[in-house]
């Protein structure tokens, strides 16, 4: 069972189907979606999404928050005067070690986990702000290791919206990284150890 934490502001919820996942898409924003292999690394997730949110927005008193075995699954939890707000353009950035997108409803972004597993999907203000995101994602991984890569580190323009965009930085970063065997160097991407 495919299990995601969705957060977005003043609440979340933990859902397993495409149907909530578009619900709690269309009525809320600041959209942030996980996927998990249980039911309650979802939970954890969604609180600290929800806490570190509270905490950054100034908020300075205990917060609270449902257990688990009180959230029924499919269902959003609400912050006491949540407000909804109305919604405008949407863009979404979809990130997975491999496979990339910048969606712009809930329809593409149900159609992205159709396709990809484990990627997280989260909301944005806008398509350049999408782009930027992307390869700030992996440029922060790479650019580290620039003295041992042998090309030009790829850099993407003009994604297009709601496709998805093969990227396979990983193999992209096996290729072209050349490590001396006494380095050892884990940058989350790959690990080289001297054997």
């Amino acid at each position: 069972m495919r299990i995601f934490s969705i957060n977005f502001n003043g609440g979340f919820a933990i859902v397993d189907n495409s149907t909530a996942m578009m619900n709690i898409i269309n009525n809320e924003y600041s959209i942030n979606i996980n996927e998990f292999n249980s039911i309650e690394s979802a939970y954890v997730q969604c609180c600290r999404v929800f806490i570190d949110h509270e905490l950054k927005n100034g908020v300075r008193e205990q917060i609270a928050l449902p257990k688990l075995e009180d959230l029924p699954l499919n269902t959003a939890f609400y912050k006491m005067n949540h407000l909804k707000q109305n919604i405008g353009q949407r863009v979404f950035v979809a990130i997975h070690p491999k496979t990339v997108g910048i969606l712009t409803n809930a329809e593409a972004v149900v159609g992205f986990y159709e396709e990809i597993v484990y990627a997280n999907i989260f909301e944005v203000n806008t398509i350049m702000e999408a782009q930027n995101t992307i390869n700030f994602h992996f440029l922060r991984q790479i650019m580290p290791m620039s003295a041992y890569i042998t090309e030009k580190i790829p850099y993407y323009n003009n994604i297009p919206t709601n496709t998805l965009i093969n990227v396979d930085y990983l193999e992209w970063v096996k290729k072209n990284l050349i490590i001396p065997k006494n380095l050892t160097y884990n940058i989350g991407l790959i690990e080289n150890k001297e054997e």
